[in-house]
């Protein structure tokens, strides 16, 4: 299954088979990328940003000590790298960690969209503040929050972040997802050891709140796990009624051209 930029908007808003069609142009040319590919190095010239069409990658920056702090992890539909637009150098090294496509959106094409569509790039920036709310909810977490709970507080975002763009074709049912993080990325994301990681992941089956099989999660309980996790879904709480509302007529009949 492949997703596109557009459905991903799609799920939050109507867009007009017009602006659809101008997404669809940025996301012309989608290249596959193996597993371990760098699409894109911390501090290289920041020329793009990307959609992922499928597959999962991961953003990271290495420290001085040889480890490394991961940021995100990228599912379809997501953008990868929107500061690129704001910034002459990367600021993150993102690297598929499973096979993947991805479509490359130059700069020049993102002052294009600006000016024939300023509605989505408004768009584009809501999804953005989204994403830096979800990560500012997972740096407190780190900071403040117990190991079994950023645990839970990941995998209710992963299983959200999978329902945005997933709800219909995932033959394993709403609350089951792959996830192609290694039990260290899980680490080096929420500031714990593997072993940690692990021990947490087997209190929780325990428990019996999730279920594992290979890269296959399934969380027995959503409820029990956002609780314990205090984890909010910001991109359910995304309020677009300040965003001036395309006129229905003209909707209507861009979506019959």
């Amino acid at each position: 299954m492949t997703t596109s930029f557009a459905d991903r908007l799609a799920e939050t808003t109507h867009i007009s088979a017009e602006e659809r069609r101008a997404l669809d142009r940025l996301e012309e040319g989608p290249v596959e990328i193996r597993k371990g590919e760098v699409i894109q190095r911390d501090e290289s010239r920041a020329k793009a940003v990307y959609v992922v069409h499928r597959g999962q990658l991961l953003s990271y920056s290495a420290l001085d000590d040889g480890s490394r702090q991961i940021y995100n992890i990228y599912l379809s539909g997501d953008l990868i790298g929107a500061s690129a637009v704001i910034s002459e150098r990367a600021n993150e090294t993102v690297v598929a960690i499973e096979p993947s496509v991805v479509s490359l959106i130059e700069k020049s094409d993102v002052k294009e969209l600006m000016t024939a569509h300023p509605r989505l790039v408004a768009l584009l920036f809501a999804i953005a503040q989204a994403d830096r709310q979800t990560m500012a909810d997972r740096l407190k977490q780190v900071g403040r929050q117990s190991a079994k709970t950023r645990i839970a507080a990941f995998l209710v975002e992963m299983r959200d972040r999978t329902l945005l763009i997933d709800d219909a074709g995932n033959a394993g049912g709403p609350d089951s997802f792959s996830l192609a993080v290694t039990q260290e990325d899980m680490g080096d994301l929420l500031g714990l050891t593997p072993v940690h990681v692990n021990r947490m992941l087997r209190e929780l089956e325990r428990d019996g709140l999730i279920e594992r099989a290979g890269r296959k999660v399934v969380l027995k309980d959503v409820d029990t796990l956002r609780k314990m996790g205090n984890y909010r879904n910001r991109y359910d709480e995304l309020d677009l009624d300040w965003l001036f509302k395309p006129d229905q007529a003209q909707l209507a009949a861009n979506d019959r051209r």
